[in-house]
């Protein structure tokens, strides 16, 4: 038999940006938080926190223990079209991305309800709420007064609002057994047209080291060639240990963000807030999912504009972000960038 489940507010999606937006909104509303997918997640992502995310979650207690090792890497960049190299001193976290996943977990308050392997469908949205259908684990007939969309770059929610999804381009890493000092100490971006127009990177953990890169299509050959390179460039073993693999938003202005409307808000790569210049989206994730938060405790007529006025600090950003790209995936432009940065 097939159940009726009420909520005050459904977040889809427990990643980063669900498992924030759930914490907060349990103190104060009914929650369910649901999953397509086995919960804590285990995305293939390359596990950095900047300084935003850290900014967010250095507060809460225990965040420590995601640390995987090294704990702490500094960004170099790699450029083989300029023939390149530059070490800075700006650092990261460098997390397990399933016990960070874990880790917000067990932060959500009794009150919010946690379901995954469950899917959303048959959504519609009216002034009043939302009306829906979950499916899996929970089954059953849905009314909720907001949802909250935390559902990545192949959002439920957001094609429920009709709206389309930003352009993707597919993530690609491998984890390698092999590593040394150089691999150890920093997580390399490298840029190398043969591979691809975007960039590739080199993050070392525990178990090994990541490499991965961004293509359109599909990208063997080229995550081969890349997985030689890495080999020549560091000297280390490239036995590869698994393969893995996720589409990603990669906005190509900011009127591929959508943030909502009504009593639906989008929140993270959902919305598309991504950097479109490295794929970081966790500090945009913990970033948009407060703030959602801030909007759906205010004005409950204007909770929609209210999220888009609080958002124009990230939207800032991605602007940046975005003149950012357009230098950097530029070959012909990119060694007067690096100049910028080493001073010269």
């Amino acid at each position: 038999m097939r159940t009726a489940h009420t909520y005050d507010v459904v977040v889809v999606g427990a990643g980063p940006a669900g498992s924030v937006a759930a914490r907060e909104l349990g103190r104060d509303f009914r929650v369910l938080l649901l999953d397509r997918g086995d919960l804590p997640q285990s995305k293939p992502c390359g596990g950095l926190l900047n300084e935003e995310s850290i900014d967010i979650l250095g507060d809460w207690d225990g965040v420590a223990a995601v640390r995987t090792s090294p704990p702490f890497v500094k960004l170099g960049y790699i450029d083989l079209d300029c023939d390149t190299t530059i070490r800075t001193d700006r650092q990261f976290w460098n997390v397990d991305r399933k016990e960070l996943s874990s880790w917000l977990l067990g932060r959500l308050p009794e009150a919010v309800t946690v379901s995954p392997r469950t899917a959303l469908g048959g959504v519609t949205v009216t002034d009043e709420g939302i009306e829906a259908v979950l499916s899996g684990q929970t089954e059953g007939r849905l009314t909720a007064t907001y949802l909250v969309g935390a559902d990545g770059s192949n959002s439920t929610v957001r094609r429920a609002l009709s709206s389309p999804s930003p352009p993707r381009r597919n993530l690609y890493q491998v984890l390698v057994d092999g590593s040394n000092e150089e691999t150890r100490s920093f997580t390399w971006f490298m840029f190398d047209s043969s591979v691809t127009d975007c960039y590739s990177w080199v993050i070392p953990k525990q178990e090994g080291t990541l490499v991965g890169t961004a293509l359109t299509g599909n990208g063997k050959e080229r995550m081969d060639l890349l997985i030689d390179k890495v080999s020549q460039q560091f000297g280390i073993s490239t036995a590869v240990v698994r393969r893995e693999g996720h589409p990603a938003s990669m906005i190509a202005s900011l009127q591929d963000i959508e943030l909502g409307r009504g009593n639906v808000l989008l929140v993270g790569e959902a919305a598309g807030l991504i950097s479109p210049s490295s794929f970081e989206g966790i500090s945009y994730a913990l970033e948009s999912a407060s703030l959602a938060v801030q909007a759906l405790r205010g004005d409950p007529t204007r909770v929609a504009d209210t999220y888009r006025e609080l958002c124009h600090p990230l939207f800032a950003r991605l602007s940046d972000q975005l003149k950012k790209s357009d230098v950097v995936f530029d070959r012909s432009r990119r060694n007067a960038y690096w100049s910028t940065i080493t001073g010269a």
